[in-house]
C-alpha cells in the first residue's frame, strides 16, 4: 500500500510513506522528472539496486522515438539471466533506522524483504531544474503521441473559430479553440501521468523564488546556492518555453512565468 502526500500545491514537501509486506517490489524505475529522492526505513530490510546513469543504457528494452533518452527500461532486474549483467549496479540492504539518498536521474528498484514501512521525499533544486524541465517536456511528447488521434477530430469540430488573439508586443496572432481544448487535453493527461504539468511545474518554480525572496528563508543563505547561480539556472528554462506553444495558449501558466522571470532578473540585478 502506497499513501502520496502528493498533490498539486507547490507548497507540498512531496514526502509520501510506503509499506508493503516481504516479496513486494518497485519495479525498476527513476523518481519523477529526474528528482532527488531519499527513504528512511522505519521497519524491515529492503533490497535496493542503484544504477549509475552511465551505465543505464545497459537496462534499456528498446530505444525512444526521440532518443536513448526516452527509451523504456527492463521492469524487473532479477529476471536478468546473466549475473554479470549487474556489473557496476549499487545493491544495497538497507535495516531498520539507515536512510538511503538517490541521486537525480538514478534508475532503481527496490523490494521488500521484510514486512516494511518507509518514508520517502522527492525535492529538487536550481541545479537539476534543466533536468526537471526536459523531462517533463519528454513526458508531453510522450503524451502528445499516445492521443495524437484525437487531434484531427477537435480540428474538425471546432474548425477555424477563433478563441482569442495573443500579443507581446510586436505582433499579435490568433489561437484557436481546437488549439487550446487540445493544448488543454494534453495537460490533463500529463497531470494524471505523474501529477505534474506545465502548471505545476511552474507554480512550484515560483513559489520557490518567493520563499528565497523572503526576508526569512527556510535555510541559512550559506546553505543556499547563489542568486547569480540560480538565475543562470532558471532564465534559459523560461527562454526556452517563451518559444513553445504552450506559451501562448495557456494564458494563467504564463502569468506565473512572467511573474518568476521578474523575480530571476532582480536576483540578477542585485548581484
Amino acid at each position: 500500500m502506497t499513501h502520496h502526500a502528493l498533490s498539486l500545491d507547490p507548497r507540498n514537501d512531496y514526502r509520501f510513506t510506503y509499506m508493503g509486506p516481504k516479496g513486494t517490489f518497485t519495479p525498476l524505475h527513476r523518481d519523477v522528472y529526474g528528482s532527488y529522492s531519499w527513504s528512511s526505513n522505519i521497519i524491515g530490510r529492503k533490497r535496493w539496486w542503484l544504477i549509475p546513469p552511465a551505465i543505464k543504457h545497459r537496462f534499456h528494452k528498446h530505444a525512444g522515438p526521440h532518443g536513448p533518452g526516452e527509451a523504456e527500461m527492463l521492469f524487473d532486474l532479477r529476471e536478468l539471466s546473466d549475473p554479470e549483467a549487474l556489473n557496476g549496479v549499487m545493491i544495497i540492504e538497507q535495516a531498520p533506522g539507515e536512510t538511503i539518498h538517490v541521486p537525480s536521474g538514478w534508475y532503481h528498484q527496490v523490494e521488500n524483504l521484510e514486512f516494511c514501512i518507509s518514508i520517502n521525499h522527492n525535492y529538487a533544486n536550481s541545479h537539476i531544474i534543466r533536468n526537471i524541465y526536459d523531462n517533463l517536456l519528454a513526458s508531453l511528447r510522450r503524451v502528445e503521441e499516445s492521443i495524437a488521434d484525437i487531434l484531427p477530430l477537435l480540428k474538425q469540430r471546432l474548425g477555424s473559430e477563433k478563441a482569442f488573439s495573443f500579443t507581446d508586443g510586436e505582433s499579435r496572432e490568433d489561437i484557436f479553440c481546437w488549439e487550446v481544448e487540445w493544448v488543454d487535453e494534453v495537460q490533463k493527461v500529463l497531470e494524471m501521468d505523474a501529477g505534474w504539468a506545465l502548471a505545476v511545474f511552474w507554480d512550484m518554480v515560483l513559489y520557490n523564488l518567493e520563499v528565497s525572496d523572503r526576508s526569512s528563508p527556510p535555510a541559512p543563505p550559506e546553505l543556499r546556492p547563489a542568486d547569480d547561480y540560480v538565475a543562470s539556472q532558471i532564465l534559459p528554462i523560461i527562454y526556452d518555453y517563451k518559444n513553445r506553444r504552450e506559451w501562448k495558449v495557456l494564458g494563467d501558466t504564463r502569468a506565473t512565468v512572467l511573474k518568476a522571470e521578474a523575480i530571476v532578473i532582480a536576483m540578477q540585478n542585485d548581484v
